[in-house]
């Protein structure tokens, strides 16, 4: 799993990252996690930048999988948020 995040995002804020990167608090397992990346984008950036060079990190995330045909997982663990 790649995990990106942008500095100016308003919506997934720092806040929210540092939440998620908190295995105690999200359940995320951090030994999944393989990239970490902070880019200086806002929330739609990731969608419509005019700068799209993050698309170039995640392919070299992906692309050890792709030569070693490593398979999905099938079980993985969906935190949940209890939201009141």
């Amino acid at each position: 799993m790649a995990l990106l995040s942008g500095d100016v995002d308003e919506l997934g804020d720092q806040t929210d990252v540092a939440w998620l990167e908190d295995e105690s608090q999200s359940g995320l397992r951090n030994d999944l996690v393989v990239m970490k990346q902070e880019y200086h984008y806002g929330h739609n950036s990731f969608m419509m930048a005019s700068n799209m060079s993050y698309v170039q990190d995640i392919i070299k995330v992906m692309q050890p999988c792709e030569e070693k045909k490593i398979p999905a997982q099938d079980n993985h663990i969906v935190p949940t948020l209890n939201i009141t």
